[in-house]
């Protein structure tokens, strides 16, 4: 019997086809794994983000409500020597500076130079006590200074009775309000509390006073004054001192 030739079947082309097939199938799983990567990446980015302007929003909110106590920068100065004989009220060159007080309000953006004492009395008792801390300042009496603090505020660390300091020669002084709000002491006694922010310049500055600051140059301040240690309406003593932002 003749035997017939028989083709036997080429595999080779369904191979080829199979392995092209599982090419593409794992192009798709790493493309797909990629988006992944990349949404997972953006989704992080965005949580990160929420948390960090969260937590800046939340330091903010705090801030308003106690005014944080800024470090001191690293900054050391050249003070002129002490001269406690010294009558700044002799020096022409520093009677001839502006020795005003200038009342700021940023509401109104309405800035008033007090010329004499009636002027103070237009505005409230804890801008009065500020002016009256301006002329203790300046006729270098430390202990009529520090009568003006109340024991809240000697009761804070750090805050101390000055023993003495010299006449200083202040100039460029201006007090801006800065609010008030009524608060309620650890008897329910209620009180009202004034926010000034403060800053002057000292001519020749001797460092008896002021040592954070160098002469002919300004660091505001805020100050928070209060009727609850004097318990008259109209007679306020300071409570806290801050230093504040240079852009506050």
């Amino acid at each position: 019997m003749e035997m017939q030739d028989q083709k036997t079947p080429d595999h080779r082309d369904d191979d080829q086809a199979f392995m092209a097939e599982l090419n593409e199938a794992n192009k798709k799983r790493k493309l797909k794994k990629r988006i992944l990567i990349v949404f997972g990446c953006m989704v992080a980015f965005v949580l990160i983000y929420m948390a960090v302007a969260a937590s800046g929003i939340l330091k903010n909110l705090s801030g308003n409500q106690n005014p944080p106590q800024n470090e001191r920068p690293a900054t050391t100065y050249s003070f002129y020597e002490a001269d406690y004989d010294l009558d700044i009220l002799d020096i022409d060159e520093y009677m001839s500076k502006d020795r005003l007080i200038y009342y700021c309000d940023p509401n109104t953006g309405v800035t008033v130079s007090l010329t004499d004492d009636a002027d103070r009395l237009r505005y409230d008792g804890a801008f009065q006590t500020l002016c009256t801390m301006i002329d203790r300042i300046i006729a270098g009496n430390a202990d009529r200074y520090n009568d003006l603090f109340s024991s809240r505020y000697y009761a804070i660390e750090g805050n101390e009775r000055k023993t003495e300091f010299t006449m200083q020669q202040v100039y460029d002084i201006k007090i801006t309000w800065d609010g008030k709000s009524a608060q309620t002491d650890e008897n329910g006694k209620t009180f009202t509390q004034y926010q000034y922010v403060v800053e002057y310049k000292i001519r020749q500055n001797n460092g008896t006073f002021r040592d954070d600051i160098d002469s002919d140059a300004s660091r505001k301040q805020l100050f928070i004054l209060s009727n609850a240690a004097s318990g008259a309406s109209d007679v306020f003593l300071i409570d806290r001192v801050v230093d504040v932002p240079y852009n506050y």
